[in-house]
């Protein structure tokens, strides 16, 4: 699974938004803060939307805000989100490869993706957004 540039934004701004308590950012707010191009952030969160992680409000206290709790979105619920159901090699699609069952490097990339996977599905936002907080602090940042 490569893990593209809309994946790597987007869960930077889930991460930003996780650690907003009242949520209702913006996305140039985020998009500043983070360096990512706001028409970018933007088609991104788009995406994010659809998903169904996070909503929306207009107006004076409008905004982004996570749809639930960070606490219970998993980081492979973000992948999934904004690169679908991807794997690191094509072997194992449906016959993509006549090799596959004489391959032995085919059992590395499974095994490689499963630890992946098995990563993805153990941290959450509130896992990132908790070390975002310890990063930032570290380094004398506030955004």
């Amino acid at each position: 699974m490569k893990i593209s540039t809309t994946l790597r934004y987007g869960l930077r701004f889930l991460v930003r938004l996780s650690m907003e308590p009242e949520g209702g950012l913006n996305a140039r707010q985020v998009a500043r803060s983070e360096g990512i191009p706001e028409n970018y952030l933007r088609q991104i969160i788009l995406l994010i939307e659809k998903s169904g992680l996070i909503k929306s409000k207009r107006g004076p206290r409008g905004g982004y805000f996570l749809a639930r709790d960070p606490r219970e979105i998993k980081v492979m619920e973000v992948v999934k989100a904004l690169q679908g159901e991807s794997t690191l090699v094509p072997c194992f699609e449906e016959g993509a490869c006549d090799r596959s069952e004489i391959c032995a490097a085919r059992e590395l990339w499974k095994e490689a993706e499963e630890s992946l996977r098995r990563i993805f599905e153990g941290k959450t936002l509130k896992d990132l957004a908790e070390r975002q907080k310890i990063l930032e602090v570290k380094d004398g940042l506030s955004r």
